[in-house]
This record gives C-alpha cells, structure tokens and sequence, in this order.
C-alpha cells in the first residue's frame, strides 16, 4: 500500500509538473518572448513621412497613410519617403529609389533603403534576412545590390546562384552581390561610409529619430572607439523642437573647404516674427574665441510646425582664423557651432531668445557629402 500511495503521488506531481510547464509556455506565446523569431515577412508598407514631393504607390501620387500591399511599388521622384511595414519595421525610400512589396520581403529595383527593424529586404540578385537591426541597401548604376549592416545581424543568401552559401554579416560589415549573382568578400565599413548614411538623407530631415538610436550609438563607438556618434540630440525648449549638427565641407577631391551648420526644426510654435544668427568658435587657451557670424539674420518662417531650413555653409575663406594665430591647425581645433533664435509671438511677447549649440573637435565632424 505504502509502495502504491508513493507511485501515486510521483504521478500526481509530474501531472502537476507538466500542467504548469504548459501554461508557462502558453504565457511565452502570448508575450512573444523570443524563443520564436519575429515575422520579418513584408505584405503591405504605409507611407508615413514624405519630405519633398512625388512619391507614388501603383504610378499614381500618394499621400501619408496610403498604403502599398503585396504586388504594388513605391517610388520617388524628387522625394524621400518613411514607410512602415506590417512587421512594425521602419524603412526610408531615398531618392529616385523604387520598391516592390512581396509576400516575402520588400524588393527594392533601384536608388536606395535604410531599413530599421524585422523586415526582410531583396533585390533580383539577393536576400536579406533579418530578425530585427539596422541595415542599408542600395543598387548601383551597374545593377549590383550592396548591403551594409550598421546595427544588429544580417544573413545575405542569394536569389539565382544557388550554389552560394549565405554569408552572415555583423554590424560594421558590408558586402557587393554583383548583377549576375556572384558575391564579393565582405568587408568592413570604413567610419567615413557609417557617416555618410548617418548624416545622409535617409536621416536627415526626418521628423523622429530612428527608433534605435541607443543601439546605433552602442553600435557606432564599439566599432570606432574614441569616435563621435555622429547624430546630435534632439532639444525641446520653449516649444521648439530642433537639432543642430556640424560637417566638414570638402569638394570633389575631398579637400577640405569649411564648415556646414545644419539646424532642423522638427516643431515649433506659430511667430509674428523669426530669424536665426549662426556663429562659430575655437576654443583657444581655454576661452571661446569667435571666428565666424553671418552678415543679416536669416528669416524663419512664421507657421508652426516643421521647417527646412537651409544649411549654413562656412568657407574657411569667411573665417576670421587670424584671431586665433599664425600656427593654428585646424586638425587640433576644438569648434562650438552656435545659432541665435530671436522670436516674437501672436500674443504680443517679443523678442524672445533662444540659443542652441553643439561642440566637436574638427578631426571628428563627419563630412557632409549627403547633408
């Protein structure tokens, strides 16, 4: 009896056992924890962003919220465009660029995407899988796809060379599939081709940040220890919503010819009146010394809301560099770009102040090829 009641007792306990183990993985099923991957599949894309104009969905103009389901393309003209994906993935469509949405993935037929998120992207030649990172294509004039991994993991399997195996690629590693299918070795991105996306127009000009900034940045100085995430932080004051950036101009031999002040205005309140003053300074012998202040205020626009407001390109030319000496280096300068917000309201307050600012040694700014 004593044998049967312990036999018993074991087979209620692993009865009891069993049932919790199901109603935990239950719980996992319903919380999506990872233990199953994410649906990376692309069957419909929503334009919520246009910034310029021509985008258009089926050949005909679209507007936000449209939406192109599997079978249907986007393209831009003289635009960019954000798109979000059923996954919850963020794209943006540079311009001159066109895509397709498949049951599978996106296949993008030419220009340039910056995808954020779990979505799948393809061209005729190759695959990109992914479970959820930061990651660049673009197709060249050539028809070569050229993938480049800034966050996270991408696996790159080809669409005709069945005889190639998928390569892997980890953050910081790019790769070139050629038009007739045949993969390059992979390679490591330079800092200069991270920046040039970062500050590029798949960024630039946004309303929101890319929605894993922290990862990026995480991301950006493992691979560049010592480097400057190139992407300022948004401030928030007094109802303005902005961003202010730095760049190193250079021509077309990559010689450096000055400085680029870029200020985005992502909100801002309804004005009678609105200008911007751009300044710079070297900081010498532990003091700011001024070396540039634009002649005339540069006019804002009163409607609330977003601004584009042009860059402000400063040639070492307009530079008063003399006030900083004869044996000055520009590699070992510590730069503060600053811009002067001078404001009235509807309600009558006037002339309202607002000053933003950002500091960078002139070695670190990234160059503004894209801006």
């Amino acid at each position: 009896m004593l044998d049967r009641w312990r036999f018993s007792h074991v087979q209620k306990r692993f009865l009891r056992f069993g049932q919790r183990l199901i109603i935990a993985w239950g719980f996992v099923m319903l919380l999506g924890l990872p233990l199953l991957a994410q649906s990376t599949s692309v069957t419909q894309a929503t334009i919520t962003q246009i910034v310029g104009n021509q985008v258009f969905i089926r050949a005909q103009p679209a507007r936000i919220r449209d939406i192109a389901r599997t079978g249907e393309q986007v393209r831009t003209t003289q635009a960019r465009t954000q798109l979000t994906f059923n996954t919850g993935a963020l794209g943006r469509l540079g311009p001159n660029s066109a895509l397709t949405v498949g049951q599978q993935c996106f296949q993008i037929q030419q220009g340039e995407i910056l995808v954020s998120g779990a979505a799948n992207g393809c061209s005729s030649t190759v695959r990109a899988g992914v479970r959820g990172t930061t990651y660049y294509m673009d197709i060249n004039e050539q028809g070569d796809t050229h993938v480049r991994v800034l966050e996270g993991e991408v696996e790159v399997s080809p669409m005709t060379q069945r005889r190639t195996q998928p390569v892997r690629l980890a953050q910081g590693q790019g790769i070139i599939v050629q038009r007739d299918g045949r993969f390059s070795p992979v390679r490591q991105m330079p800092q200069t081709s991270y920046d040039e996306i970062l500050t590029g127009p798949l960024v630039e000009g946004f309303d929101a940040d890319l929605p894993n900034l922290a990862r990026l940045r995480q991301a950006y100085e493992t691979l560049f220890p010592g480097a400057v995430f190139p992407l300022a932080p948004r401030e928030n004051r007094q109802g303005w919503d902005t961003r202010l950036q730095m760049a190193r101009m250079a021509d077309f031999g990559q010689e450096a010819t000055g400085i680029r002040l870029q200020l985005e205005v992502f909100d801002k309140p309804l004005t009678r009146y609105a200008n911007a003053v751009y300044q710079l300074y070297a900081r010498q012998d532990r003091q700011w010394v001024q070396v540039y202040s634009n002649r005339g205020a540069r006019l804002i626009p009163n409607a609330s809301g977003g601004v584009t407001l042009p860059p402000e390109d400063v040639a070492f030319s307009q530079m008063w560099l003399g006030r900083l000496g004869r044996e000055v280096r520009l590699s070992d300068l510590e730069l503060q770009g600053v811009v002067l917000l001078r404001y009235d309201l509807p309600n009558g307050d006037r002339d309202l102040k607002l000053e933003l600012a950002t500091t960078q040694f002139y070695s670190e700014l990234p160059l503004a090829t894209q801006f």
